[in-house]
């Protein structure tokens, strides 16, 4: 299967408990507050290519007991490991856990070619984006003011306009050149293990797992006791507390015949035949004898000596008969076959009505059958977390269904299972849950499910393609975008920032009423219209607020509570930027659309449409703190696209893990500014980490906690981080010699413990050369004292027996044994962290396979423009990307699609509903006529005074709905949507073919829309009849009619232009065509405005386009944020 590029893109653990979604800067602060994983150097001086989410860092996005891990992107899941328990390394006493779990996504990041246009092929309605576009109008004023004017001037522009691509099925499409393409991975590390599921069973798991599993329910009360022989932990009856579990009747053990009490009634079981087990499972125990200890299961009751090591559990009868009628040794059996034991009770497997064994409590198996309550099933596999306790014959075996349950879970555990076929993920999906690095050493008697692991999941992407090349391609294509598509703000260096705006220098006073004519209300500055006179009027600036902008009229007209002061220019002035500005040092990328740039505090547009913005966060050449405002597009500042790659530095990091550890370690003592002697990503890391301090404070950062903690609050600095593109070898991969040993690991045995091993062999063995070869690591100062004290220590030891073998208690002694051991147990958790080798032998064998398939069959034109991800590099070589960023492409055209169909006008002649010129009679003697434009309060207050009607030509059902989608799409475009329009013309002139409905749902299916929104506005007989409503599918689909009624809701949120219904949303009872299953898109409905032929709404709907637009925009972005 073709894997389809990146959709739509998500942050791998998602918190909702904010008012407003987390932005990539929060993230970005957040993950700065950890103490241990930053990227893109770890402080423990290693290289460091991903990103930890600890407690903290949950802590600080909002809730530190989220644990769901979320795909970024949409994607293919390649391969994963899940642990069947954490993986645990022992330090003697003591043992911590850690999981080795990890999911890896590979996806499809593609950048379709530009075209560049001859001439316009829609409706002229986008602006240069160096103004604020007429789309973002939502000034009541200025609907209003356009009221009489609004359907005709855009009946005069758009009815003229040319037909796109989209509705000349006819002419033959030029071939395009394939897109730019890059496949990339994500990489989630630290993932919870197994029993964390069966401890938490509500928890969701993820769809990639083996789905059709069935686990024996451990305490169901149709589960039965075992029948057979029990077996203690002593030779000794006569408590049941010594009892270990019930054998069953048929189980084959092994004995220690020298093992056996003085009469030879009991006997040590050394081990269970081959293919044998027992419930609870038994572990072996230490039996003494004499000085000697010696491994056991338990004792069992025989009652006579036997001679052969393998016995066989005979049923009570059979065994009575080896007894011959002792009644003492009888009635002991009897006990030993009669003790119920709770803990031994598990699931019979039957054949017809034999029952053959027993599975425990949170066996996994498979099963086919008629899985239905009180029905037998057929038992196919038992997989794994439980063995039958008598070795299952071949052939038809049953259990009882109702004590099952079905579960998912990992095909295989502590294993890297590489799929055969990857698993289509979306961006959102479940990946798995936070499991843990490492937890703090424990006492081996605590119990394990009983510790509280600190949670922390390290996430990561990276791309074994050219990324050079294709940042080369993307960015040559990125200079032919059209401005719209340029969402994303790039600051550079010399950018001047204006301080404060200008002194206000004149006011408005209270009880005043102004009129709004600025074109947008969600900005700082509101130009107003005040009536000085009944000939004069002015304009003038007053500064916005919260409060301001709610209190505005369906007019747009506001009245001041208190004076307020005015600016009779705007506030804001380039010109002032020569003497009253500051000069940013510190590139920045920004999202102008998105997080605190959406607040009208942060955003100004002057008269000219020119978009002003406040920025909070940047360094000036002396890392001082600097503030102001912005403009767009004049000197260093630029609207760009994620494809522009705006400051992104590719480092090439060549050294190897000692070198790069010893670099870090070397800059912990620096002490000035100068970095040239460093690996260029600690050069690039610490030139970022050193603009937290002021250049007159001559202090400098380090690879630490502290340096990494003190750019939360820099968003510059922390996002500059994320910026850097790093080639390196990763983590994950480790050349292995003939021994098994990595040698890259190994060379930092220098660093962590050689030097305890010399010390430690000298103690152990008095070989003075290695007393002497640890000695001279030290500083001379310190050689003759550390030699002198050596000595002794080893005369001490000397004296405990060190040379006999004993067990020595010495604390020096001890330390350097664990200082030896911690570096070792390092090295094999680092083994079994690593997964590189297996992916890269799995997908060679996928794509063999692949490469077959592709062979025997035939190409279609779609596959071949999608070329095949490069090959996992058997070295461990990738380009490596901070997750965090990579959310900016949300802003390619690739992220949403959004169908937008404005309803009729797709042959000629089909206008829908028409508003009415009315005739009316207000004096008894007297009729007039007159549009809705110029229709009487009066008569559209009562329309009893109406006494005919007549269709409007002017205004219509086909042309509002085009104005309100034209408007809509241009807001939707203005934020990153990919926006689809089912008509491009306001006025079909009967010159083009038809476009039918069908072909409107062939179009949205072809697109692959997220969303369908049909626009429409209802007509009546009745003067009467009002009200707008919204309708949602009625089909089998539960999924669907879900997410539409959802949407259906949401897209009203703020729809007052026309009284909604109360029983909107409604299920559609008319099988609208455009509603049906053929129509595949998830999200759909059909709004209907109102009514064109209400008065009443007629003169809301012709008047307030714009607000119309908006309205419903705020409403459909309502939605989008819930799940995009």
């Amino acid at each position: 299967m073709t894997l389809s590029p990146v959709k739509k893109w998500t942050f791998p653990v998602i918190i909702n408990s904010k008012k407003e979604p987390l932005t990539a800067d929060d993230y970005h602060a957040a993950l700065m507050s950890t103490s241990t994983g930053f990227y893109p150097v770890s402080v423990t001086n290693l290289m460091h290519m991903g990103i930890h989410f600890d407690k903290t860092v949950l802590k600080e996005l909002g809730d530190e007991n989220e644990r769901k891990v979320h795909c970024i992107a949409d994607g293919e899941v390649v391969a994963y490991r899940i642990n069947g328990n954490y993986q645990n390394i022992s330090y003697g006493d003591t043992v911590a856990y850690y999981s080795t779990g990890f999911v890896l996504v590979r996806h499809l990041l593609e950048m379709e070619r530009v075209e560049e246009k001859k001439q316009p092929t829609e409706p002229n309605t986008e602006n240069s984006s160096t103004t604020e576009k007429p789309a973002e109008d939502n000034s009541p004023a200025s609907s209003a003011s356009k009221a009489n004017d609004t359907a005709t001037s855009t009946n005069s522009t758009a009815d003229k306009a040319g037909t796109t691509s989209e509705n000349k099925p006819a002419e033959a499409e030029k071939e395009k050149l394939p897109p730019h393409q890059l496949y990339f991975y994500s990489l989630y590390m630290h993932l919870a293990d197994t029993a964390f599921y069966d401890k938490n069973s509500k928890m969701p798991t993820p769809a990639f797992w083996e789905q059709d599993i069935y686990r024996v329910l451990p305490n169901h009360k149709e589960l039965n006791k075992v029948e057979g022989l029990c077996i203690r932990d002593k030779a000794d009856n006569s408590k049941n507390d010594s009892i270990l579990a019930v054998l069953q009747v048929g189980t084959k053990v092994n004995l220690n015949l020298d093992l056996h009490d003085e009469n030879h009634n009991w006997y040590a079981v050394t081990s269970l035949a081959e293919g044998y087990s027992s419930i609870p499972e038994l572990k072996s125990i230490k039996h003494t004898q004499g000085e000697s200890q010696i491994d056991i299961l338990g004792w069992i009751f025989i009652g006579k000596e036997v001679t052969s090591l393998e016995f066989e559990i005979l049923e009570l009868k059979a065994h009575e008969k080896l007894l011959s009628d002792q009644s003492e040794k009888i009635s002991i059996l009897t006990k030993e076959f009669n003790t119920n034991w709770v803990k031994s009770k598990g699931l019979r497997v039957r054949k017809d009505k034999k029952i053959l064994s027993m599975l425990p409590g949170g066996t996994q198996v498979k099963i086919s059958g008629n899985k239905k309550a009180k029905h037998f099933v057929e038992l196919t596999e038992v997989i794994r977390d439980g063995k039958p306790t008598i070795p299952l014959p071949k052939g038809n075996t049953k259990i009882w269904f109702d004590c099952l349950e079905r579960i998912s879970r990992g095909k295989k555990y502590n294993e890297v299972v590489v799929l055969d076929t990857p698993s289509p993920i979306k961006a959102g999906d479940l990946i798995g849950h936070i499991g843990h690095d490492h937890t703090p050493q424990i006492s081996l008697s605590q119990n394990s499910a009983e510790i509280k692991c600190e949670t922390n999941l390290h996430v990561e992407c990276f791309t074994c393609d050219d990324l050079p090349n294709f940042i080369a391609q993307t960015r040559a294509e990125a200079s032919k975008l059209p401005e719209e598509e340029k969402t994303l703000l790039g600051i550079s260096k010399q950018a001047k920032l204006l301080k404060s705006p200008k002194d206000a220098d004149t006011d408005v006073g209270q009880h005043t009423e102004i009129k709004v004519i600025s074109k947008n209300i969600n900005i700082k500055w509101l130009q107003v219209e005040i009536t000085v006179s009944k000939t004069k009027k002015k304009t003038a600036w007053i500064e916005n607020s919260e409060e301001i902008s709610k209190s505005i009229n369906a007019k747009g007209n506001i009245t001041l509570a208190t004076d307020k002061k005015a600016w009779s220019e705007y506030p804001l002035q380039a010109s002032e930027l020569s003497n009253n500005s500051s000069i940013i040092d510190t590139p920045l990328l920004l999202d102008i659309n998105n997080g605190v740039f959406k607040k009208l505090s942060h955003r100004a547009v002057d008269k000219d449409g020119t978009l002003w913005v406040y920025i909070e966060h940047a360094l000036d050449k002396n890392n001082a703190p600097i503030r102001g405002w912005l403009v767009i597009n004049k000197e260093n500042v630029k609207k760009v696209s994620c494809w522009d790659w705006f400051d992104f530095k590719q480092i090439e990091e060549k050294a190897t893990t000692k070198e790069f550890y010893l670099d870090v370690k070397k800059s912990s003592s620096r002490d000035n500014a100068s970095l040239e002697a460093y690996k260029p990503t600690l050069k690039e890391t610490l030139t970022i980490l050193d603009r937290q301090y002021h250049l007159d404070q001559k202090k400098y950062a380090k690879i630490d906690a502290k340096s990494f903690n003190g750019i939360k609050d820099k968003p510059q600095l922390s996002s500059a981080l994320s910026r850097l593109l790093i080639q390196s070898e990763s983590e994950w991969y480790s050349e292995m010699d003939a021994q098994g040993k990595m040698p890259k690991w190994d060379a930092l045995d220098s660093e962590f413990n050689e030097k305890a091993k010399k010390a430690l062999g000298y103690l152990e063995d008095g070989d003075v050369a290695k007393c002497d070869a640890y000695i001279s690591t030290l500083p001379e100062n310190e050689q003759e004292s550390v030699k002198r004290g050596l000595l002794l220590k080893r005369q001490e030891l000397e004296k405990k027996g060190i040379n006999n073998n004993k067990t020595i208690e010495d604390s020096f002694y001890t330390e350097l044994k664990l200082q030896v051991a911690r570096w070792d147990n390092e090295k094999e958790k680092i083994k079994k962290m690593l997964w590189w080798d297996d992916v890269v032998k799995g997908l060679a064998k996928q794509n063999n396979t692949n490469a077959t398939n592709s062979n025997s069959a035939n190409k279609s034109s779609t596959s071949a423009k999608v070329k095949p991800p490069a090959e996992f590099c058997s070295k461990g070589k990738a380009w490596f990307i901070n997750p965090i960023i990579m959310e900016m492409f949300k802003f390619t055209k690739n992220n949403l699609t959004i169908v937008i169909d404005p309803g009729h006008g797709y042959t000629k002649g089909t206008s829908g509903a028409s508003a009415k010129i009315y005739e009316y009679k207000i004096d008894k003697n007297k009729t007039a006529k007159a549009d809705i434009t110029n229709l009487p309060q009066k008569v559209i207050d009562n329309t009893n005074l109406i006494v005919g009607d007549e269709e409007d030509p002017d205004r219509n059902e086909r042309g509002l709905v085009f104005d309100v989608s034209i408007k809509l799409k241009e807001l939707l475009k203005a934020n990153g949507y990919n926006v689809i329009l089912t008509r491009t013309q306001r006025k079909i002139d009967g010159t083009d073919d038809p476009k039918t409905r069908q072909a409107r749902i062939a179009l949205t299916n072809k697109n692959k829309a997220d969303y369908f929104i049909s626009i429409h506005a209802d007509g009546s007989t009745k003067y009467s009849d009002s009200g707008a409503h919204v309708i949602y599918p009625n089909t089998t689909d539960s999924k669907v009619v879900a997410l539409s009624k959802e949407l259906a809701k949401d897209i009203f949120s703020y729809y007052t232009v026309v009284p909604v219904e109360p029983s909107s949303p409604k299920k559609d009872v008319r099988n609208l065509q455009v509603l049906r299953n053929s129509n595949k898109t998830n999200r759909k409905v059909l709004i209907e405005l109102g009514f064109v032929t209400s008065p009443k709404d007629a003169k809301a709907l012709f008047s307030n386009i714009d607000l119309i637009a908006q309205q419903l925009y705020k409403g459909l972005l309502k939605n989008l944020k819930k799940y995009h």
